[in-house]
């Protein structure tokens, strides 16, 4: 972060690594270079690369390069022929004026994995997200009226430890510090593929973080507190034992 370069602590990721999980391209690369599994994917600069460009099959799913919080994704990210395809590849390069990631679309569970710590992190239990049935997105991206609905996945203490694998793989390799969020979604043989990683993920307490701590059955407070306390130790200044957040629960694999 900016304020590295006079030396003030600070908590959470440097500037490179925020640079890094906010470019859904390099950080597929860095996936990738790891051995890790993440839908087949290209990328294009402009919609007349698509007749060269190797497109994975159909259906794909469109993104911005370089945007968060589910900008340019709606339920007409999601394309299953040539010319829809061509013509959301315009709209995003038009709107967001950057590159277009074209990837596979797994149309099936999604899952989140919250990590807080440093060598190694500590992955928290995976958490099924709610999909929208239609478009079969995240519910906070398609933003569809109504409720959200599960699709129909074994969260089996296999498929925990390899999201567990693959998150801490993919914060190691991006030189992560302290704690991040990672998206996953898996296919319907319960293969579990990287989508992305957030370095800096919301501390709305009505948000993913606030729903972790409701899971756990602790409190937001404490894994707040153990942010705090993983950028502490790591900066060689652990809180006082009398101060120290009790530690969240985990569910045995």
């Amino acid at each position: 972060m900016l304020l590295e370069q006079w030396n003030v602590p600070c908590v959470g990721s440097g500037a490179a690594a925020q640079a890094l999980g906010l470019d859904k391209v390099m950080s597929k690369r860095l996936a990738q270079a790891s051995g890790l599994p993440t839908p087949r994917w290209c990328v294009v600069t402009d919609a007349a690369q698509l007749s060269r460009a190797p497109v994975p099959p159909f259906p794909v799913i469109v993104k911005p390069r370089h945007e968060g919080s589910g900008l340019g994704i709606d339920p007409g990210a999601v394309v299953s022929d040539a010319d829809a395809l061509q013509r959301r590849v315009a709209w995003v390069i038009d709107r967001f004026r950057q590159p277009c990631l074209i990837e596979s679309f797994i149309p099936f569970a999604e899952l989140t994995v919250f990590l807080i710590g440093n060598r190694p992190p500590m992955a928290f239990p995976a958490i099924q997200r709610p999909l929208d049935p239609v478009s079969r997105l995240s519910c906070h991206v398609a933003r569809a009226a109504g409720s959200g609905w599960f699709c129909p996945a074994q969260l089996t203490p296999d498929v925990d430890r390899e999201a567990h694998r693959i998150a801490v793989g993919v914060f190691d390799a991006l030189r992560c510090r302290d704690w991040a969020r990672v998206d996953l979604r898996l296919d319907a043989e319960g293969r579990c593929y990287f989508l992305e990683i957030n370095p800096l993920p919301s501390v709305d307490p009505a948000g993913s973080l606030g729903l972790l701590a409701e899971y756990l059955g602790t409190t937001y407070a404490a894994l707040v507190g153990q942010v705090v306390e993983a950028a502490l130790m790591r900066l060689g200044k652990p809180l006082r034992a009398a101060h120290r957040p009790a530690p969240a629960p985990r569910i045995a694999a």
